[in-house]
C-alpha cells in the first residue's frame, strides 16, 4: 500500500516533539552534525544543541523531512522512509507510533555500541557496521509496518 506524504504528516502532526529515547539518543549517542535537517535549522535560525534535544524530532520529521513543498509530492514516502538512516528521528518516529518498548530499547542500545565519536565527528565503529545495518534495516521495515497499520 502506498502512502501520501499528507497521510504521513497528519499521522506525526499530534506527537510529542520530545520523547524519552529519541532524546536520550541525541544527548548521548548521536545528533547529525551537519547536512540534511541540521542545515535546515540553520537557515531558519533555530539553535542547535545536543544538551537540549534542538532541533526536536517532530520538527525533523515535519518541517525538514517531509516539508510542506512535499505534502502534495507523488514521490513514494515509503521509499523514501526506507531510506532513514537518522536514529535519532527512527527512534522518534517509533516511539510517536507508540511502537513496542522493548523493540525501541534494543535498538537504542545497538546505536549506543555502534556510533562513536571522534575527531568532532560521529562515525559508526568499524566493527559493529554490519550488526548495526542489520537492525536499522529490520527497525526500518517494523516502522513502515507501524505506519500502514495507522494508515488502515
Amino acid at each position: 500500500m502506498e502512502i501520501s506524504w499528507k497521510d504521513l504528516y497528519g499521522i506525526f502532526l499530534n506527537s510529542k516533539e520530545h520523547y524519552e529515547y529519541s532524546d536520550k539518543c541525541i544527548r548521548e549517542v548521536h545528533q547529525q552534525q551537519e547536512g540534511g535537517y541540521i542545515d535546515v535549522a540553520k537557515k531558519a535560525g533555530i539553535e542547535i544543541s545536543r544538551e537540549k534535544c534542538i532541533p526536536n524530532q517532530k520538527w525533523h520529521m515535519l518541517v525538514s523531512y517531509i516539508r510542506d513543498d512535499r505534502k502534495d509530492d507523488k514521490t513514494s514516502c515509503m521509499k523514501s522512509i526506507s531510506r532513514v538512516i537518522c536514529p535519532e528521528l527512527l527512534i522518534w518516529m517509533a516511539e510517536a507510533l507508540d511502537m513496542n518498548i522493548t523493540l525501541i530499547q534494543d535498538f537504542f542500545n545497538i546505536c549506543a555500541r555502534s556510533w562513536v565519536y571522534e575527531n568532532g565527528k560521529f562515525h559508526i565503529d568499524s566493527k559493529m557496521r554490519t550488526i548495526y545495518f542489520s537492525k536499522l534495516s529490520k527497525f526500518r521495515k517494523e516502522i513502515i509496518s507501524e505506519i500502514i497499520k495507522k494508515i488502515n
